[in-house]
């Protein structure tokens, strides 16, 4: 086998990372843009010792999932930013929750039920976008798994008030990151990076106002905001600076909110104490020693936002260890047309 060789192949089930599985001469095989129980042609991308990757370059027999993408960037040697607009809204959904109980199998050793949740819109629900700009002044995407940038003029996932053709009508310096929010106000904020000139993005939730910059983190699914409490004792532990600077200015009249800004892994040991811990951690998840540190405040709850169901898998094993039990889990298609998944895990201490 070699990168470019194309076979007829049949598609299996789905794997955690936006492709399908398909097997060849024993070599499994994962497949973008293909679906479970298509027959299809794929064109050989990248090959390893253990598997192969590969895109769906003809469809032979189409499963009754399969739609046409509204993007018309979403092809093999297209842009990477969606992995499923080839597949219908609601199946994507069933097979968001086949990787999330696939996951939970596998690593940690239980069987849920779990049904991901929809979350609308499908289209225009992206309210942050980061693009890139070419060697020829153009927002571009990366392919999938490659370096290579795709110029596009319109992005079907992004709201409708990120209108690419025009910033693509601007002088942008190539290399560069441009990150464009729209805040629940209207207001688009275009931040270029080496330029310090932009604006703060404005997000009202539940009646709360929050100002951030475009550079921070928070949910792209505006869907997903919730405001945060105003009683009880609050302390917020992040590491990244912006977000550190947007926490203590939105809430700098809480008196019973405090804002630490470090390591968790660092910060935490300042702490003997804790009754309800939430925990959103990076992609990789938090991992024995967070957890540990985390389980030493002896939290009567503790609840996990995950963006990756395998970490959420892996940790969900160390909390059963240390008598932590998984009392329930949703699931949220906060990101249609992409593979990922955000969960919210909640966990109880037992006895």
């Amino acid at each position: 086998m070699n990168v470019g060789d194309e076979f007829v192949l049949d598609i299996s089930s789905i794997a955690h990372g936006g492709h399908f599985v398909a097997r060849h001469e024993g070599r499994v095989i994962f497949v973008r843009h293909a679906i479970s129980g298509e027959k299809v042609k794929v064109r050989i991308t990248e090959i390893s010792k253990n598997f192969a990757r590969g895109d769906a370059v003809e469809i032979v027999n189409a499963s009754k999932d399969r739609i046409a993408p509204a993007c018309r960037y979403a092809k093999p040697d297209g842009c990477g930013g969606c992995d499923f607009q080839h597949v219908e809204p609601q199946a994507q959904r069933s097979y968001k929750a086949a990787i999330i109980k696939e996951q939970f199998k596998r690593l940690a050793k239980m069987d849920i039920e779990v049904e991901v949740e929809e979350v609308a819109p499908t289209l225009g629900w992206r309210s942050r976008m980061q693009f890139t700009v070419s060697e020829n002044r153009k927002i571009a995407m990366y392919q999938a798994r490659s370096n290579k940038l795709i110029e596009i003029d319109e992005c079907k996932i992004a709201h409708q008030s990120i209108r690419i053709a025009d910033l693509n009508a601007q002088k942008l310096p190539p290399g560069k990151k441009v990150d464009v929010a729209v805040g629940s106000d209207g207001e688009v904020v275009v931040a270029i990076e080496g330029r310090e000139n932009f604006a703060l993005v404005n997000q009202n939730v539940n009646g709360f106002n929050f100002s951030l910059t475009p550079e921070s983190f928070w949910q792209s699914a505006s869907g997903a905001l919730k405001p945060i409490g105003d009683t009880g004792r609050i302390t917020l532990i992040e590491e990244s600076a912006s977000a550190i600077t947007d926490a203590r200015r939105n809430f700098a009249n809480y008196a019973n909110v405090e804002i630490v800004e470090g390591k968790v892994e660092r910060e935490l040991k300042r702490f003997v104490k804790g009754d309800v811990v939430i925990i959103d951690p990076p992609r990789s998840g938090a991992g024995e020693r967070v957890i540990r540190q985390i389980l030493a405040l002896s939290p009567r709850t503790l609840i996990y936002v995950a963006c990756d169901p395998a970490a959420l898998a892996r940790d969900t094993e160390i909390l059963e260890r240390f008598d932590y039990a998984l009392d329930g889990i949703r699931a949220f298609d906060l990101f249609p047309m992409t593979q990922h998944i955000e969960s919210v895990a909640r966990f109880i201490r037992r006895g």
